[in-house]
């Protein structure tokens, strides 16, 4: 027998700080990334901003993607715990499909998003899209760097490329001496910047030689360093700005 499935192009729009209920059935979208049902909700931001989105259940295994509207993906949560997954994200300007799926089952879930604090504290790990602009603190309960003389703290951001996307993120601080770094989806350092953005600040410039999930390293170049930096990210995508 066969399904006419609905176009994932059929969005529902979303208002950060609501919760909305819904269920995944035999006739939702099925985007390329998953072939999986999945529902679809716009949600616009204006500026740039910090927003944990969460999927929950009883029935289903939740399984949530954040897509822009040519369907990339820019962040993904399937491992939080069975009957929820959650995501922070640090959103630059632009329009987000939100698209709550589950890869075994169907049935009701709420989809809820709420605006979060920016700050990537005691080494949690948050998602970055283009155009994002931050204002973080290293701390001593963040994530720690082997450095010359000790541990450096640093915080971690996860953000998806396409192969041929050029990322460019810049670190500046007047507490430390800013150090980035970048890792692959093999944990191997494919980029590093100390003082790219002249003086003390860095400026990483990378070109994704392939598709998939890379780890953005914010640190200092010196031991148990603390205190405030600004970090600003930017994905070109073949010449054009995604989400612009």
């Amino acid at each position: 027998m066969a399904f006419s499935t609905r176009s994932c192009a059929d969005t529902e729009p979303h208002t950060i700080g609501t919760t909305v209920s819904g269920t995944l059935d035999l006739l939702d979208c099925r985007p390329g990334l998953t072939r999986a049902p999945t529902d679809v909700y716009a949600m616009t931001v204006a500026t740039p901003q910090a927003v944990r989105l969460t999927q929950l259940s009883s029935v289903v295994d939740p399984y949530l993607w954040l897509l822009d509207t040519s369907q990339r993906i820019l962040a993904v949560s399937n491992e939080t715990a069975l009957g929820s997954e959650t995501m922070k994200v640090l959103l630059g300007p632009g329009t987000y499909w939100v698209a709550p799926s589950s890869y075994s089952s169907l049935g009701d879930y709420s989809l809820r998003s709420q605006v979060s604090s920016a700050d990537v504290a005691s080494c949690e790990r948050a998602f970055v899209t283009d155009g994002s602009v931050s204002t973080q603190q290293l701390q001593a309960t963040d994530c720690a760097r082997a450095v010359d003389g000790g541990l450096a703290r640093s915080d971690e951001l996860k953000v998806y490329l396409v192969k041929g996307d050029t990322l460019r993120v810049e670190m500046k601080s007047a507490a430390f001496d800013s150090h980035l770094s970048l890792r692959d989806s093999f944990h191997f350092t494919v980029a590093r910047d100390d003082n790219g953005a002249g003086g003390t600040d860095a400026l990483l410039v990378y070109k994704a030689s392939e598709t998939g999930p890379y780890l953005i390293e914010a640190s200092s170049t010196q031991p148990a360093r603390t205190g405030a930096y600004t970090l600003s990210v930017r994905v070109t995508r073949m010449g054009v700005q995604v989400q612009r």
